[in-house]
């Protein structure tokens, strides 16, 4: 019997140390792990709603729209399934053209439009129409620095413009949080000192929300 405890005893010791360890390394386990993990399976769920919401509302309102395109829609607007609703109702205003000043022509779109006087779709028919026109307006005479300098200025001044020219100052709101004016400092890091691709990015717009309302280059 002696022999027989003698013999245990290590293993039994040996037993405990594990089930002490696995306890204590389950009880241990950060908090924040298992709570992040929740979290982004809560995140992916929401997302997973969220665009099967826009999905359904695509078919019931006669748009046609890819899985894709509806995904990058949420993106843009952080999953938000309302704007991203009043967004793609917008989209039956569009004018079918290659030229962006005829559609301006045709909307009757003025170069100062009145504040909180136009729709999603008329804001980004007059932002795309006054961007375009930057290239010609910039003063290169003065030197190709000073000439991006103003390209900057004014790609500013017409997006700020452009948020202020808009009905749903909802959505209005929520871009100027979003989206914050850029200084000169980060356009001349992001273009890496190219004073000609500073001026070239000013006329351009994002492209997510070009190809949904048609917009041409």
């Amino acid at each position: 019997m002696k022999f027989l405890q003698s013999t245990i005893r290590p293993f039994w010791g040996l037993f405990l140390f594990f089930c002490l360890s696995g306890v204590l390394q389950t009880s241990c386990t950060p908090k924040w792990r298992n709570s992040s993990n929740a979290v982004a399976k809560v995140d992916t769920i929401q997302k997973a709603a969220a665009l099967k919401e826009l999905m359904a509302f695509v078919q019931t309102s006669n748009l046609n729209f890819n899985k894709s395109q509806l995904q990058q829609l949420l993106d843009l607007v952080e999953n938000n399934v309302d704007f991203s609703k009043r967004m793609l109702l917008s989209t039956k205003e569009v004018v079918d053209s290659t030229n962006i000043i005829a559609i301006a022509q045709q909307l009757k779109l003025s170069e100062n439009p009145a504040n909180a006087s136009l729709t999603l779709y008329q804001t980004r028919v007059w932002y795309a129409w006054q961007k375009s026109l930057i290239g010609k307006q910039v003063d290169r005479s003065k030197g190709l620095e000073q000439a991006a300098i103003n390209a900057y200025k004014r790609r500013n001044a017409i997006r700020t413009k452009a948020r202020l020219l808009m009905k749903d100052t909802d959505i209005a709101d929520f871009l100027n949080q979003k989206e914050v004016n850029m200084t000169w400092k980060q356009v001349f890091m992001k273009n890496k000192g190219d004073y000609e691709a500073i001026i070239s990015s000013s006329m351009r717009g994002r492209t997510v929300v070009d190809l949904l309302f048609k917009i041409p280059k």
